[in-house]
């Protein structure tokens, strides 16, 4: 992998008393293809082909693009969801995901795209909950669409969603922001961050124009990033406010530094793993949900007087969905067990800072 960025980046320091936000480019970046363009190109038949490149030359705005596509748009909702099934996403994207909501990382997606397709293939692949802006793209009729951009007011002259403006608008003063991208639509987005990784367009632009960047190719790169730099250097990114002032105190010289600091290594390692794993098993649960939604329907369909809780099918797919259960609560007792050693070694480290401090010295000498 070819990297382009400061050496400092590679080691966390940079990343002490930060909060990490992530914001992710939809389309050639977490999907596997442009599905915007795409999209455009195959309903209208090509018609939009030629908006598209003069938005790519820079002379007109994607707003203007997508208006110019909407006059030859003929799509029906199977179409839709035919399209919308055949497209994937990056498939180290979830566990990306998986991680970073483990480690208190929020991830929010920021496209020039629109919902009407971001939002089910997210949905199809079990990733609801994450944050999207964007443009929308909505059903009016059986076969009408229409076009809304909410954030166009906001506009840089080239996005009808611009990145940079968002970007602005939800970051805060700690935040270390890292932003992931792969094309022209990102532009402004590069300019409002303290970390990029780009590829493709994006990443020539950047040599171009000698912008620091790191390469990737997918997000397994970018996990793989992050679990080298979130060592425990800058665990307190992770941590509470309480947790955090500890964290330093003892870095300044209290006895039994590297017990504690192990502990409390051990302990936030393993509160991470156990969100991961939980994340996963809600995952598998929401599978066979609709795993059993599927079945289910497909068996009323052809079959009058279905008794479900006798049916093999259905029985077998809620036995699973109640193993997953039973497993889910055991990560989450294990959860609690891990929380409740933190506050123990925490307590008992606050009581050594208070014995060991100047103060308390103090006291003991004039006994």
């Amino acid at each position: 992998m070819n990297f382009k960025f400061l050496e400092s980046y590679k080691t966390g320091s940079i990343l002490t008393g930060k909060r990490i936000k992530i914001f992710c480019d939809f389309d050639g970046t977490i999907a596997t293809e442009d599905v915007g363009d795409l999209f455009f190109t195959t309903f209208t038949q090509g018609k939009a082909l030629p908006a598209i490149q003069l938005w790519e030359s820079g002379k007109i705005d994607s707003r203007e693009m997508y208006l110019r596509g909407m006059q030859y748009l003929n799509v029906s909702k199977n179409q839709l969801n035919d399209f919308i099934n055949a497209r994937s996403l990056d498939t180290t994207f979830v566990p990306f995901v998986d991680f970073c909501a483990a480690n208190d990382i929020p991830v929010s997606i920021l496209s020039d795209g629109m919902d009407l397709y971001i939002k089910p293939i997210l949905e199809r692949n079990y990733l609801p909950a994450l944050n999207v802006y964007c443009n929308e793209l909505h059903w009016n009729g059986e076969q009408k669409l229409e076009i809304n951009f909410p954030y166009f007011e906001h506009t840089c002259g080239r996005c009808a969603n611009c990145k940079g403006y968002q970007i602005r608008r939800l970051r805060e003063n700690d935040d270390f922001i890292i932003f992931v991208g792969d094309g022209y639509s990102d532009l402004c987005g590069i300019k409002e961050v303290d970390l990029i990784f780009a590829k493709d367009s994006l990443a020539a632009y950047c040599d171009r124009e000698k912008i620091k960047y790191l390469a990737f190719e997918n997000f397994s790169n970018i996990l793989n990033w992050l679990k080298l730099n979130l060592t425990e250097k800058n665990t307190e990114v992770s941590m509470s406010d309480k947790a955090d002032k500890l964290w330093q105190d003892v870095k300044k010289g209290v006895k039994d530094t590297v017990t504690y600091v192990t502990e409390k290594t051990e302990e936030l390692t393993a509160i991470g793993r156990l969100k991961m794993d939980i994340a996963g098993i809600k995952r598998k649960t929401e599978k066979k949900y609709n795993e059993l939604g599927r079945i289910v329907y497909d068996k009323l369909e052809k079959e009058e007087g279905l008794v479900l809780d006798a049916d093999e099918d259905v029985k077998k797919v809620i036995e699973e969905i109640s193993s997953f259960g039973k497993e889910l609560k055991g990560k989450e007792k294990e959860m609690e067990e891990v929380g409740k050693k933190e506050e123990e070694s925490t307590a008992a480290a606050e009581e050594k800072i208070e014995e060991s401090s100047p103060e308390t010295e103090g006291k003991k000498d004039s006994e």
